[in-house]
């Protein structure tokens, strides 16, 4: 029903992605109906599961065409061994003067041999640009976590070519929207390496250092704390994985 279909764009855009892709799953229709099936092909390349997404898009080209799901196709055909295909679709794509998108060229250049590297901005970026950067093994721009919706955010969190300064920022703001559950960035604090006598000294340190970095230090000094007292002080601390305790 339209209902059902507003309920899941509300709840994406509210970061709740988990319930809108299993709302979306639930929708009976849901193959006939773009928007949902665009949302269902995001989900798979944002959680990367590209066999997936590619098997999504392969099911979906014919009903349709519009140009984020040929390029979804040619991506697919690049990394299935179906290069000429691929080759074959971007001259289409150029023959129809379809709205450039300099992001996806510049990756697709990279996954067809034809460039080692791909300097590209992601503002504005889609979720397919998200699945080609870590298909490419090519880092995450700088200007990844600019604008981006609570999906992204997470999952950049979970992205293997992000720096750990990158997927920390971005675990913070996709918890901070609930996109992501606080176990999943107390794992990625617990990522960071930090010597000892700066999680001791961690308290007195986070004072000047307001930032996830210096949250992820006051974590690593909670975990150490014997008393559960202590603990939980040091945690309403961290603020980021305790909201309520620190008004949100």
């Amino acid at each position: 029903s339209h209902f059902a279909a507003w309920r899941v764009e509300r709840l994406w855009a509210l970061g709740e992605v988990d319930g809108a892709l299993d709302l979306a799953r639930a929708i009976p229709g849901r193959e006939q109906d773009e928007g949902l099936s665009r949302l269902l092909l995001d989900g798979a390349w944002l959680a990367g599961d590209t066999a997936g997404a590619c098997a999504w898009i392969r099911l979906q080209i014919e009903r349709f065409a519009a140009i984020p799901w040929q390029r979804g196709l040619i991506f697919c055909q690049a990394i299935q061994d179906q290069q000429p295909r691929a080759q074959l679709g971007l001259r289409l794509l150029r023959e129809q003067a379809a709205p450039e998108d300099g992001a996806f060229d510049r990756l697709i250049a990279v996954l067809l041999g034809e460039a080692r590297t791909a300097a590209v901005s992601l503002k504005g970026s889609t979720a397919l640009h998200i699945a080609m950067l870590r298909v490419a093994r090519q880092p995450v721009p700088a200007d990844a976590l600019a604008n981006a919706p609570p999906a992204f955010l997470r999952a950049i969190a979970d992205s293997p070519t992000a720096s750990i300064e990158q997927r920390l920022g971005a675990a913070e703001r996709a918890g901070a929207q609930g996109a992501l559950a606080p176990e999943a960035l107390a794992r990625i604090y617990d990522q960071l390496p930090f010597k000892a006598e700066d999680i001791a000294n961690a308290p007195r340190l986070a004072e000047s250092d307001r930032t996830p970095r210096g949250r992820a230090l006051l974590y690593r000094h909670a975990r150490q704390q014997t008393s559960s007292v202590a603990q939980a002080d040091a945690l309403q601390r961290v603020g980021v994985l305790c909201p309520k305790s620190t008004g949100g």
